[in-house]
């Protein structure tokens, strides 16, 4: 599992671990206040809230689903 968080994924090497851990099949999460140029290669994403409300909304997704 990758998680991003509160990044503007436009930053080497930070930007190349999505694309990472999408080869080696693995899920991916961004949680920002507004998409990147990567969001596309995200498999889930909430986006337009702090990280602090973000991350709690997660946890509950987490919970729910599993």
């Amino acid at each position: 599992l990758f998680v991003s968080i509160g990044t503007s994924n436009q930053v080497f090497p930070a930007n190349s671990l999505v694309s990472l851990f999408k080869q080696i099949n693995k899920p991916t999460i961004e949680l920002n206040l507004e998409k990147t140029i990567n969001s596309n290669q995200f498999d889930f994403g909430i986006y337009n809230k702090p990280a602090t409300q973000s991350v709690i909304e997660f946890s509950k997704y987490l919970k729910k689903n599993n």
